[in-house]
């Protein structure tokens, strides 16, 4: 999928290599992100650098809970993932 300014995407693991590089990328396109990442230390990295929607992603229900209130109706245009568990 061809990433456009104002798009809505998901970046699951955002602080691993794959995912640090989705971000900066989709930031520079003007993307609007939602990330995730398991570890509070890794959730203050991202918040570092400039990502405002953050929530987990070892916690289904919060992950559910989170994406459901920042979305408020809408739709992720991409989804990146890189998790190596289910």
């Amino acid at each position: 999928s061809l990433l456009k300014a104002g798009e809505r995407v998901l970046i699951h693991a955002a602080t691993g290599g794959v995912g640090v590089l989705a971000v900066r990328y989709a930031q520079r396109l003007g993307a609007i992100v939602y990330a995730t990442a398991g570890h509070e230390e890794k959730r203050e990295h991202l918040r570092g650098m400039g990502v405002e929607y953050i929530t987990s992603s070892r916690n289904g229900a919060e992950f559910e809970a989170d994406m459901e209130r920042f979305l408020d109706g809408e739709r992720l245009d991409v989804v990146l993932n890189s998790l190596t568990h289910d």
